[in-house]
């Protein structure tokens, strides 16, 4: 009865005297009981998993195209939006630290363009092959 402190043993047992039962004997076991069934669910909920232990699975991480930064960088000047053209500018504009620091900050745009590279060669060459 790990959870439960003398106060509320107390409070049960005056609680179960009072109700008009005659024998102390009897409120007392009848208390005892109600303890430990008590008990028996606040351990249980202690072991019961929490939703907010929960963690989400981390998000797999696929291999980088074979695509260098250069082609996904003119790809991203291409078809980028305004704030991913702008990013290549920087790349474009930028020295060897510069250039690894934008690489490495913004490795999920870096990513999804030399993935959409990758794809786009390999439907051109899926073509190229389907015409000879």
């Amino acid at each position: 009865m790990k959870y439960l402190f003398e106060d509320t043993v107390r409070a049960v047992l005056v609680a179960a005297v009072e109700d008009g039962q005659q024998h102390a004997a009897e409120a007392i076991a009848s208390a005892t009981e109600a303890l430990i069934a008590a008990d028996h669910l606040l351990e249980a909920r202690a072991k019961a998993p929490n939703w907010m232990d929960a963690k989400a699975p981390p998000a797999p991480q696929l291999p980088y195209p074979p695509v260098t930064d250069e082609r996904a960088v003119l790809e991203m000047s291409r078809t980028g939006d305004t704030f991913i053209r702008t990013l290549a500018a920087a790349w474009e504009h930028g020295d060897a630290n510069n250039r690894k620091r934008i690489r490495t900050g913004w490795a999920d745009e870096f990513r999804r363009f030399a993935t959409l590279v990758h794809y786009q060669e390999m439907a051109r060459q899926a073509e190229h092959e389907g015409r000879n």
